[in-house]
């Protein structure tokens, strides 16, 4: 049975080779420059004040859950079409996901279905863009105001995306993105974590 390519990255040597040697000849491959720098041009595109790099999207999500202080009663509630790493990282901590029915136009979660699954023991929401697509997220954004829930968005192929005016990264409390090859943007693996909330950044961020 052959393999379906679903992306291939398209990059060239010369792009990369200038910085490439520029890093290698510095003796830092972890952090430096070159990921201030990274981290400051996400920052400016999605228009949040923080942004934090991580190893990938479920480091990124197993972050946010933990700096919220998630532990095993609470509930998550999550998307029930993603990717599993969304669930697992709920799981890791011995908090209980909660799955929310989504749409069958965008697959994302629908607000109404947000609405019949908060209990007491809710703590957080995941919400997935799926395929890229936040649609939806202002209403699920809403929702967590007024039931006082912290919107997390799992929007590991959704940098660039925006609704409403309003792009990834900035419009949830937390946002995760992933830098996969098969993402829009790629490191060959990475992720980052944004949020405008400097209350959590402070929580968040080794460096503010």
């Amino acid at each position: 049975m052959s393999s379906i390519k679903i992306v291939k990255p398209s990059l060239t040597f010369d792009e990369i080779s200038p910085r490439l040697e520029k890093i290698i000849n510095s003796g830092i491959y972890s952090n430096g420059t070159n990921i201030n720098e990274f981290s400051s041009e996400i920052s400016k595109l999605t228009k949040a004040k923080y942004c934090f790099p991580t190893s990938s999207a479920t480091t990124a999500l197993w972050t946010c859950l933990k700096i919220l202080k998630i532990r095993e009663g609470d509930e998550v509630l999550v998307s029930d079409f993603s990717y599993p790493a969304t669930v697992n990282v709920i799981e890791d901590l011995g908090a209980k996901p909660i799955f929310v029915d989504v749409s069958l136009e965008d697959f994302n979660m629908k607000p109404e279905e947000l609405e019949k699954k908060i209990s007491p023991n809710a703590k957080a929401v995941i919400f997935v863009d799926a395929l890229g697509n936040p649609s939806g997220i202002n209403k699920i954004r809403q929702i967590c105001n007024n039931r006082k829930l912290v919107l997390i968005e799992d929007a590991a192929c959704a940098i660039g995306s925006s609704e409403n005016g309003k792009n990834c990264g900035s419009i949830s409390d937390l946002t995760c993105f992933s830098f996969h090859p098969r993402k829009v943007i790629c490191a060959g693996e990475g992720g980052a974590i944004t949020t405008n909330n400097l209350k959590i950044a402070k929580k968040t961020f080794i460096r503010l």
